[in-house]
């Protein structure tokens, strides 16, 4: 009941957006899987508007700060596929890689750093809930957009309806 309920939610939420056009289609669907995975988040941690007040402005700057990382890191993978095409010198190649080394690192002490300040508002079981957030988070969309697809792929009987 409560997956129908979320997938109902969900299809609204989306419908203007799995229908519409392309052209502004990614940003306005990065926005509407944002601001759904706030409300899943709100909803998951069962936050009181003090805790609230106190996570979102640090979730916001570690979203930021995340997707910018994410950007370096496949541009440096890029630079390492096309440095191999190439057959480029060792030394660029070898700093690329360190390079990604140390982005993967920036990933992983961003992730602690933010979980420690959220130690200081959140209960124990709200920080256990948010450390495995983000993949049943991932996990539930890609559920319901291959339950989107497969609705969608469905022919229509003679009344017009799926």
């Amino acid at each position: 009941m409560r997956r129908t309920v979320l997938l109902i939610g969900f299809i609204l939420l989306f419908a203007g957006v799995i229908f519409s056009q392309p052209p502004e289609l990614p940003e306005r669907v990065k926005k509407r899987v944002e601001t759904f995975r706030i409300w899943k988040l709100t909803e998951f941690l069962d936050l009181t508007d003090e805790q609230a007040a106190s996570f979102f402005p640090r979730y916001n700057a570690l979203r930021k700060e995340q997707e910018r990382l994410r950007e370096e890191h496949l541009a440096t993978e890029d630079s390492i596929r096309m440095l191999l095409d190439k057959k480029g010198n060792d030394d660029e190649l070898k700093s690329l890689c360190n390079r990604l080394l140390e982005n993967r690192q920036a990933v992983s002490e961003l992730k602690i750093n933010f979980f420690n300040e959220c130690s200081e508002f959140l209960t124990t079981e709200q920080q256990a809930k948010l450390m495995i957030f983000e993949e049943q988070f991932r996990r539930e969309v890609s559920g319901m957009i291959r339950d989107i697809r497969k609705e969608r792929r469905k022919p229509f009987n003679k009344e017009g309806r799926r």
